[in-house]
């Protein structure tokens, strides 16, 4: 999925600033019923379902596009390391179930990535709250 982000800065209408998403590390056809079991055998789902972060992160021509970009008004946005580390992309992060199907993050998870996503997009903020005057 491609988000793309963009706002006013300085005093100039036609500059603004561009932020790409890259895309989330997708979930495998079994992670739910994986976390089902686990969480039925009373076992850690966070431990048990993983998927190897090579298998769970597709090449994604956003990420490309916004390093070949190599400007400081163009950032890429990588959500991958709250769930993922070096090696293993995660079901369950902190308690929370992270995907709600192969490819899409759930509510709970999504909303636990606010505050990292406020301070790294706080033009965001500033350009909703313009478009509500």
């Amino acid at each position: 999925m491609v988000i793309l982000l963009a706002w006013p800065i300085g005093q100039s209408e036609f500059a603004a600033a561009v932020s790409g998403f890259r895309d989330t590390p997708k979930a495998d056809s079994g992670t739910a019923e994986c976390v089902q079991r686990a969480v039925d055998r009373r076992k850690e789902p966070a431990r048990i379902c993983t998927i190897s972060r090579n298998e769970a992160l597709d090449a994604d021509p956003v990420a490309v596009a916004a390093r070949q970009f190599r400007s400081p008004r163009v950032r890429l946005v990588n959500l991958t390391r709250f769930m993922c580390d070096s090696r293993r992309c995660y079901a369950v992060v902190g308690g929370a179930l992270v995907h709600k199907d192969d490819h899409h993050l759930t509510a709970v998870f999504a909303t636990t990535l606010g505050p990292y996503l406020q301070r790294v997009l706080p033009e965001a903020e500033t350009a909703r709250e313009c478009s509500t005057r």
